[in-house]
């Protein structure tokens, strides 16, 4: 089973953490990993990730690539100010993995494993781009109309994909994700997971919503997510069991969060040498939270791109 993460030195702990709970729930299946990465991943990160893939399957094992500033500057161009660079990464899987490669699953750090992934990995995915879970606003109208495709064709999150790497590079879909960064990038708020959604809107395969239970699932939002009633049964059995849970906007780590399977999180964080670290503070200041909502409000409008600009030049909004 080849899985793929992407991160930096900072994202190491999220990430092994998610390891650990893969492995312990997948030690059946030899699980081939590949970390996209820059030069602040050190050898040492690289080594804990290791020893945590072989601990529970010594035929588990590790590729780290590392992905140059040159290779990926197609989306420099977009205001992704609140992400950092490595979440698009992921669009240029296809170049940067092995070309023997055909088929992954690409997991954020931000989510753990609580059961087999065999299932999911032996999806059918002849003809299909990638297979995903509706993203828990995708009800939102103001999605498709920033990014000029139909409701009805639905908005996925890009958490968990299992992604057919054949039907990518058979289809060039890495140029097509650049020539829509390039005439799209003042309609684009979500880096890596708008551009997805555009380019992949008519290839992509609904897989269960147990895959990729997002906090927003977990609480009474129904009416933000209009696929809910189009999947009422499966949707109600990914809340009682999740097979993966993705602390979107919630993160176990932070101080304050009250996510229901937080404490699950710790049960595989306590396996590793992160055991004892203490909860992290995050303090988000005015300045972040005045340019988070001034881009929300524009991005509709197709003018946040100029907007962002100006702030960042006059008004220093950006650290």
């Amino acid at each position: 089973m080849n899985v793929v993460i992407s991160l930096d030195h900072n994202f190491v702990m999220p990430c092994g953490v998610m390891l650990q709970s893969l492995c312990s729930n997948n030690k059946d299946v030899a699980v081939h990993c590949f970390a996209l990465t820059d030069d602040s991943f050190t050898l040492n990160d690289k080594k804990v990730l290791e020893d945590i893939l072989t601990a529970e399957n010594t035929e588990n094992s590790l590729s780290v690539i590392f992905v140059s500033d040159e290779q990926t500057k197609a989306v420099q161009s977009i205001d992704s100010w609140r992400y950092p660079k490595q979440v698009c990464y992921r669009l240029f899987m296809s170049s940067l993995l092995p070309v023997d490669v055909d088929k992954v699953i690409y997991l954020d750090g931000d989510l753990i494993v609580r059961k087999s992934l065999k299932d999911l990995w032996n999806t059918d995915m002849e003809n299909y781009s990638v297979g995903v879970v509706p993203d828990s606003l995708s009800g939102t109208l103001s999605y498709y109309n920033r990014l000029h495709y139909p409701i009805t064709l639905g908005y996925f999150n890009s958490g968990m994909m299992l992604i057919n790497l054949s039907y990518w590079r058979k289809h060039q879909l890495e140029d097509k994700f650049v020539k829509f960064i390039k005439e799209s990038k003042s309609r684009i708020y979500l880096p890596d997971q708008d551009v997805l959604n555009y380019v992949t809107r008519e290839s992509k395969k609904h897989v269960a919503i147990k895959y990729n239970v997002q906090t927003q699932f977990l609480y009474k939002m129904e009416f933000q997510c209009f696929s809910v009633y189009q999947y009422q049964e499966e949707f109600e059995e990914a809340r009682r069991d999740p097979v993966i849970i993705h602390f979107s906007g919630c993160r176990p780590w932070e101080k304050g969060c009250n996510h229901p399977f937080k404490e699950e999180f710790f049960k595989y964080r306590s396996h590793t040498i992160w055991n004892d670290m203490p909860l992290k503070k995050v303090h988000k200041g005015l300045k972040f939270h005045t340019k988070e909502f001034i881009r929300w409000a524009l991005t509709p409008f197709g003018i946040t791109h100029y907007v962002s600009d100006y702030f960042d030049r006059s008004l220093k909004l950006v650290p």
